[in-house]
């Protein structure tokens, strides 16, 4: 019997390593974790309507070059990420681009503007932010942004593909390690629709669509808003759940 509770307690042990070493960051505010060679994911949290979202977001670094896909949905956590960020890559330029206007992409610019990350948006999420004065301090860009970063060993594309979880959501991604951040316009597997209030429905099929056929359809990896990562059927569920 004593035996027994020896194995039990090796294998709860081991377990909780593992669970523990998913993230190389953890606290009540973001968790950080890596998914490729460049390429991390941070999470951090929204409430809604009573319930803690997690939401996620996006970083790679190439060289001394980091650029970050949604800031974190507050402040405190943004400066966690940034200080973490800081700390282990003592970057010499850090970008940002925020996927739409909502809290769970912008929360945390003015944070990042303050601490000197250079903010680029697309036009239409410049117009559509709440916050006009935060909005005016941002780079604006028409349709399409690519960047060449740690001197060209990464390139990174960001795109408006058209309207689906809001007007203004862009696309990014991330050609090295083959990753594509849909955010809120791609769903994870088993997801419901979400918050509707600024969608439009009729055409989210339309653009995940288009995303598909793109060059950004070739992804590896496809990272949703909210939920898990997975592959190319996220676009599949996704466009099945607004097809009709």
């Amino acid at each position: 019997m004593g035996r027994w509770w020896i194995y039990i307690a090796v294998i709860f042990v081991l377990v909780c390593a593992r669970s523990k070493s998913l993230y190389l960051y953890e606290t009540t505010n973001l968790k950080i974790k890596q998914l490729s060679e460049h390429t991390y994911q941070h999470i951090s949290y929204l409430n809604y309507n009573g319930n803690s979202i997690g939401c996620n977001g996006v970083f790679a670094v190439f060289g001394r070059d980091v650029i970050i896909i949604d800031s974190p949905t507050t402040d405190w956590a943004t400066n966690e990420l940034l200080d973490y960020i800081d700390d282990k890559f003592s970057p010499k330029r850090t970008l940002a681009i925020p996927n739409h206007f909502h809290v769970d992409c912008t929360g945390g610019l003015n944070t990042m503007i303050e601490r000197g990350v250079e903010i680029h948006a697309y036009k239409k999420t410049i117009d559509y932010m709440e916050d006009q004065a935060l909005a005016q301090r941002l780079h604006s860009f028409d349709f399409n942004l690519d960047f060449e970063l740690g001197n060209g060993e990464g390139v990174v594309l960001t795109q408006y593909f058209g309207p689906a979880h809001t007007k203004d959501n862009v696309a990014t991604y991330i050609l090295p390690d083959s990753i594509l951040f849909g955010g809120c316009m791609v769903k994870s597997l088993k997801a419901g629709k979400g918050n509707l209030a600024d969608a439009d429905t009729l055409q989210w099929s339309n653009t995940i669509r288009s995303i598909k056929n793109n060059t950004f359809g070739k992804a590896k990896m496809v990272v949703p808003g909210h939920g898990k990562a997975g592959s190319e059927e996220l676009l599949d569920y996704t466009i099945q759940m607004y097809e009709n």
